[in-house]
């Protein structure tokens, strides 16, 4: 190879390089879908990495990463169904199939469907479904810049003071921002596998109230998550069902030690 080199030159990319983030990729699948290129990478650490090629002048856009194995696990090849939209992913033990149209994850808001900039996927009126097998409408703008807020009832929580808590966020879009606001306190998160973390260390009553878990992208927002905390009281007296046959026995001793005294 040193003598007879099969290039004479340097043979570079048509528009620069394609991607700029520094991993680590053992694998590669092509996929064309709706006019456009998706490449599907696998990692090093056992993940698989599903791209969205753009132009070389806008930054890499990862629609999502998929975690077939435990990490640290290491992908020994990968064969794509372009026909089904499945990609194949082997190991040393075993093979997994990732269904590469999983579109419900991305919600039943539009502008989550449409921020998704997931090919495979499309708006079809309703909910985020599959562009191949139902018919979808061509989104760019889904004029609601805000989802409406959730009917669901906010679930209280009690805790017990100075104790330490700690309210989770799932974060469905890394491209997003997070933010929790508690009356008109804005909190940062804290980041973690989970999810996108709100930590007490000591509960007291300034820390009682409202929690909202904020997600923004590009200029939509909405809601994630909401509780209400409230700092129980420990001095007062809590009458639970396991307990009411005891206070009504207590309180008909003191009835009758009340007429005993009187008669």
């Amino acid at each position: 190879m040193r003598d007879r080199p099969e290039m004479k030159d340097w043979v570079m990319p048509e528009n620069g390089p394609m991607l700029f983030r520094h991993q680590h990729y053992t694998h590669i699948q092509v996929d064309r879908v709706r006019g456009h290129t998706v490449l599907l990478l696998s990692l090093e650490s056992g993940g698989v990495h599903k791209v969205l090629e753009e132009p070389v002048e806008q930054p890499v856009f990862i629609i999502a990463e998929y975690l077939p194995f435990p990490r640290g696990t290491h992908i020994t090849s990968m064969l794509l169904d372009a026909a089904e939209k499945r990609l194949y992913v082997s190991s040393s033990n075993e093979v997994v199939q990732i269904d590469l149209q999983t579109c419900h994850i991305y919600g039943n808001e539009c502008n989550e469907c449409r921020l998704s900039r997931d090919p495979y996927c499309g708006w079809n009126g309703l909910h985020c479904t599959s562009a191949a097998k139902n018919p979808v409408q061509d989104i760019k703008d889904c004029n609601m810049p805000q989802a409406a807020p959730s009917k669901t009832e906010t679930p209280v929580i009690h805790i017990p003071p100075s104790s330490k808590h700690f309210l989770l966020c799932p974060m469905t879009s890394h491209h997003a921002t997070y933010h929790w606001e508690h009356g008109r306190t804005r909190e940062e998160c804290v980041h973690s596998e989970q999810g996108c973390l709100y930590l007490i260390k000591s509960m007291n009553e300034t820390h009682e109230g409202t929690y909202r878990c904020m997600f923004s992208e590009e200029g939509y927002q909405r809601t994630v998550a909401q509780y209400k905390l409230s700092m129980s009281r420990s001095d007062a007296l809590r009458l639970t069902p396991a307990l009411l046959p005891s206070f009504l026995l207590l309180l008909t001793a003191f009835h009758v030690l009340l007429l005993n005294l009187y008669f």
